[in-house]
């Protein structure tokens, strides 16, 4: 019976991420691989860089499953990226200039 409900919710998943394509949306598992591409990675370097397994990475680069929280930072670190910009797409700025704030 484990089985069968791993299946479908690995099929509600790719079912999921195959909307989110059609509609147009950018996954983190979209990120992942740009990042990858840039830098040249692979997959081992993932996989020594957060302790996932080659299993887990896999299925990052080839979206089937998203990274789960616990493997952010040291993604965020060989991918040289930050943590925001890897869940959402968007650079959060460090620093506010508050010089260009008309009141």
């Amino acid at each position: 019976m484990s089985n069968i409900s791993i299946n479908k919710f690995t099929i509600l998943n790719l079912f999921c991420n195959s909307i989110d394509r059609v509609l147009g949306v950018i996954l983190i598992t979209d990120r992942i691989n740009e990042r990858v591409r840039q830098l040249k990675l692979k997959q081992t370097d993932i996989v020594v860089a957060t302790k996932a397994s080659p299993a887990t990475v896999n299925k990052w680069l080839n979206h089937t499953n998203e990274p789960s929280a616990k493997y952010l930072e040291d993604l965020a670190k060989i991918l040289n990226v930050s943590i925001e910009w890897l869940i959402t797409g968007v650079e959060v700025a460090d620093t506010f200039d508050f010089t260009k704030v008309k009141i």
